[in-house]
């Protein structure tokens, strides 16, 4: 039973580090989308501030580079929407299949450890009838002798 607690201590102190871990990438994935939002933001208010600059010269050809940035910026939000995303399925995966094998080796060591316990049983038991036919002298007689 010892054995088996210290298994459940452990795989529970793994699994409150692996949630630490994913706490921890999901808030860097989190700063990381807010600086890329930043310098989204960035380019966008310099953009808009040149524009307004030559807007009365340029009127169609500035509504057609701004056509073309926004498209720009939203293929690179997706992208990284994509990326984010795939690193992020990536990850509970990896995880996962971590907790799953942690899972099965404390499985097959509670099954080992259960066996052994009934090993140990059935050798107790043995020794018992060992000392009732005589085969065996008792612990006891042993001791003192």
């Amino acid at each position: 039973r010892a054995d088996f607690k210290t298994l459940q201590a452990d795989f529970n102190a793994l699994d409150a580090s692996l949630n630490g871990r994913m706490d921890a990438l999901e808030s860097r994935l989190d700063g990381r989308i807010d600086t890329l939002e930043s310098k989204v933001d960035g380019r966008i208010d310099a953009l808009e501030s040149k524009v307004d600059g030559r807007i009365d010269a340029l009127e169609s050809k500035v509504d057609g580079r701004i056509d073309a940035l926004e498209s720009k910026i939203d293929g690179s939000i997706d992208a990284l929407e994509s990326k984010v995303d795939g690193r992020i399925d990536a990850l509970e995966a990896d995880l996962g299949g971590q907790i799953e094998t942690l899972s099965a080796k404390i499985d097959s060591q509670r099954i080992a450890f259960n066996l052994v316990l009934a090993a140990l049983g059935v050798l107790i038991a043995l020794v018992g009838v060992l000392v009732a036919i005589g085969l065996v002298e008792p612990v006891s007689n042993l001791v003192g002798a």
